[in-house]
């Protein structure tokens, strides 16, 4: 049996620094005599995204701005009716045509009702099938990213299909408002719960519209606690947006505030039970492995009392051999002389005595990690270092220099994975880590970036780079054949 009882649960802030500039190589290739010339150019790594918008009726929406919904009602339909005899009119028509979006509606009316011609977004994509997988759903809706317009909506044509047209820009706005990734989902389970119901096939008044508005906010609330997160997580996107009052939402599509929370607090609370259920359920039958010891010969496995935990693998108790950390409701237990990771997952709430399986995290000696968007733990052969990280920022990546081995670890796409998802961190040995894109490059040293403090030249197909603060020379090798915006290590040239 292992305690864990002292172990605290640490856990770093993992507040995002402004994202450094490159450093731009402005000739390729080079002979190894010629300096290289910095540039102050940021790269940002963005795709522009470009819209084919024609027309835009929006049907069941989230709320963003309250003002002038008639007025905005009334320029949806008179723009329907003028393009439904030019060069429209040959298009599929919209079942449910009542609009909500922005004051500035000739520039905010953006839509894409084709059935071919745009792009989903993945990270959309992916969240669409956490949503639909616990009622045991496929992903059946065309997702149409439509920037500027501030909203997200639900939309139905008479072509048979669903459509949840949203802009990127605007949910990612909510999200660092409301500092949690969880909006995102949220927002769009609030228009799957519109589609489900059959809010996008008919039109109602704006009492009805209130009513619809609850029940896909209750939706929304159930399928959060279902996939994993708190009350407050399912609640963030509301609270990050302006609503009317209670007084005045009778003249409003949506109701206020106060009336949504607590739909979603319903929808929550019921999910939750339901998971809970399940959970009980899953005890049940990890309860029946004590009477089936064969069973615990096959794989590896736990059980926890207010004393500590029992850990098996094959049928060897190994619980005094593991390094345990607290990680949350967790506990991640790491066997040093195998190098592997297990998982205990929900811990805190799982101390019944009774076995259940522990997952594996990671092999090799390997580190793993995961981030809400306000904290961000590190787990390194069981103990947690975040607060020992050197950290920085690059991109959609995270960089941690860890200065008593000398390494520096990958997260990579760190802005993308605030879910609060364990995941692996790729190790780069050594101090010095780098990429290069056409558009220039960055290094690190030792968790820094001093891209803009060196000047570089070529030497065959490695660049050589000097810093002039610290009298250092780093080499970025084989960079004539490594500008892929992947991260690589590097090294110091020593004489």
């Amino acid at each position: 049996m292992i305690d864990v009882s002292q172990v605290t649960n640490k856990r770093a802030s993992s507040k995002r620094a402004n994202e450094p500039p490159s450093k731009r190589v402005t000739q390729y290739p080079a002979p190894s005599t010629q300096y290289l010339v910095p540039s102050t150019q940021h790269n940002t790594m963005n795709i522009p995204y470009q819209a084919d918008c024609q027309i835009i009726i929006f049907v069941a929406s989230y709320p963003h701005n309250h003002n002038n919904m008639k007025q905005i009602c009334t320029l949806a339909f008179l723009l329907i009716a003028m393009t439904a005899f030019g060069q429209l009119k040959d298009q599929k028509r919209v079942i449910h045509s009542c609009s909500y979006g922005e004051d500035n509606i000739g520039a905010e009316l953006c839509s894409y009702f084709q059935s071919q011609g745009f792009s989903s977004n993945t990270d959309a994509e992916e969240s669409i099938r956490k949503i639909l997988e616990p009622i045991g759903l496929k992903p059946n809706f065309v997702l149409v990213p439509c920037p500027n317009i501030q909203n997200a909506l639900a939309v139905n044509l008479d072509d048979g299909v669903r459509y949840i047209v949203y802009d990127p820009i605007f949910m990612e706005g909510i999200q660092k408002n409301a500092k949690t990734n969880w909006t995102s989902i949220s927002i769009l389970a609030h228009e799957v719960g519109h589609h489900l119901n059959g809010h996008t096939l008919t039109v109602g008044n704006d009492a009805q519209t209130r009513g619809e508005e609850l029940e896909a906010d209750e939706f929304s609330g159930f399928i959060l606690a279902k996939i994993g997160s708190s009350l407050e997580q399912a609640q963030a996107a509301m609270k990050a947006l302006p609503h009317p009052t209670c007084a005045n939402e009778v003249y409003s599509s949506h109701p206020c505030l106060e009336k949504r929370l607590k739909a979603i607090k319903e929808g929550w609370d019921r999910g939750a039970k339901t998971v809970a259920t399940n959970n009980q359920t899953n005890t049940t039958n990890q309860e029946n492995t004590t009477i089936l010891p064969d069973i615990l010969n096959q794989g590896t496995f736990w059980k926890a009392t207010e004393s500590g935990y029992w850990f098996k693998d094959h049928g060897t108790e190994i619980g005094k051999e593991l390094i345990s950390q607290i990680v949350e409701n967790d506990v991640v237990a790491y066997h040093p002389k195998t190098g592997i990771s297990y998982l205990l997952p929900n811990y805190k709430y799982s101390k019944d005595n009774q076995w259940r399986t522990a997952n594996v995290m990671a092999t090799n000696h390997k580190c793993t990690w995961k981030a809400d968007g306000k904290y961000i733990w590190f787990v390194m052969k069981g103990n947690q270092m975040a607060t020992k990280l050197v950290r920085e920022t690059i991109g959609v990546d995270m960089l941690g220099y860890y200065p008593e081995t000398n390494t520096t670890y990958l997260m990579p796409n760190y802005s993308g994975s605030l879910d609060n998802r364990y995941r692996t961190a790729v190790e780069l040995q050594g101090s010095i880590a780098w990429k290069a894109t056409r558009e220039g490059y960055w290094l690190l040293h030792e968790g820094k970036n001093i891209s803009l403090e060196l000047t570089a030249t070529y030497s065959g197909n490695d660049v050589i780079v000097y810093h002039a603060k610290s009298g250092k020379r780093f080499v970025m090798p084989n960079y004539a054949n490594r500008i892929d915006g992947q991260w690589y290590s590097g090294s110091l040239v020593t004489y």
